[in-house]
């Protein structure tokens, strides 16, 4: 076997190994992302199933409003710049998790 054969054999199975690596880096990855989504669904349903028992506060009432004139004359809000404007606005962090909760974001 000369040195270039030798060669290219050594960077093919560096390669084989390093390509098998990542594969299982992203699939590792990709589980771990998705449990953490349903996780946050989970917790996101518990949530709101809680707040349809009651009466939402004025301080709700009132970022849920902000937080929908946003939508419909501004838009352009991820869920957490939406919190964070309007906590910029005053609200409490649980007001405008509330308001973009029963959004739908």
């Amino acid at each position: 076997m000369n040195d270039n054969s030798a060669w290219e054999k050594e960077s093919k199975a560096f390669f084989a190994q390093a390509d098998k690596e990542f594969k299982e880096s992203e699939a590792k990855r990709k589980a771990e992302l998705e449990s953490r989504i349903l996780k946050e669904r989970e917790e996101r349903k518990k949530r709101l199933e809680d707040r349809s028992n009651r009466e939402p506060t004025l301080g709700e009432k009132q970022a849920f409003i902000k937080a929908k004139n946003y939508l419909e004359n501004v838009g352009g809000f991820s869920r957490s710049g939406m919190i964070k404007q309007l906590e910029f606005e005053g609200f409490s962090f649980n007001e405008a998790e509330y308001a973009v909760d029963m959004l739908g974001y």
